[in-house]
């Protein structure tokens, strides 16, 4: 009789565990998901390489790059050209 008690507790036990281990996973999940999506944003609005609807791709050192309003983004000089695209000079 009181091995099934045992049981029985030790069954409820590690249910509320899960569950509760579920439960703080899912806020961590969203403050990771809320900030992944701040980063990408930045990457978009501010990619390390712009290419231009020309086909030029301006990194952020060309004097070009914050003029640059109508681009593809990319995470480096040598993907944008790989695209297709060329240095300004």
């Amino acid at each position: 009789m009181k091995s099934k008690w045992y049981t029985v507790a030790l069954i409820v036990l590690i249910v509320l565990l899960a569950g509760s281990w579920g439960y703080f996973g899912y806020h961590f999940s969203k403050e990771q998901k809320k900030e992944k999506e701040a980063v990408a944003a930045e990457l978009i609005t501010d990619p390390a390489v712009k290419k231009s609807s020309s086909g030029i791709c301006h990194d952020k050192n060309s004097q070009y790059y914050a003029n640059t309003k109508n681009f593809e983004a990319f995470d480096n000089i040598q993907l944008c050209i790989n695209s297709g695209g060329r240095l300004p000079y």
